[in-house]
């Protein structure tokens, strides 16, 4: 990567981890607003508007979650990666990868590696 690559990484970076922090303050801030509703209107417009008001809370924490998984993914290109088990990249890694339990693919990386316990199958 080139210098201005690098730059425009860290920038991005930097963008991420601003969004999640600003996100995470509007959770803190729905939140109080959920804790408010429902000591003030203890009825059933109030219980519907307190789910509401914690639905948004939750939906924006899963938004400050990607923006935050958005920095590392970015810290990751930036950082150089380190040598992975027998001396292979990842992707020649061997073995089967579980999937993701969120159910959807952000990209071909994701996963987890199932190891091999020091034994390279292949030796015999």
């Amino acid at each position: 990567m080139t210098t201005s690559d690098d730059a425009e990484l860290q920038r991005a970076r930097l963008w991420s981890a601003s969004l999640a922090e600003r996100v995470n303050g509007v959770v803190d801030e729905v939140e109080g607003i959920v804790r408010r509703v429902a000591a003030s209107w203890r009825d059933p417009r109030g219980d519907a508007w307190r789910d509401r008001l914690h639905a948004l809370s939750g939906s924006l924490e899963r938004d400050a979650e990607a923006a935050a998984e958005l920095g590392r993914t970015i810290d990751r290109l930036v950082e150089p990666q380190s040598t992975p088990s027998f001396g292979r990249s990842r992707s020649e890694r061997l073995g089967p990868r579980l999937g993701d339990i969120e159910a959807r693919r952000v990209d071909d990386e994701r996963g987890v590696d199932i190891p091999w316990l020091g034994i390279d199958p292949r030796s015999g």
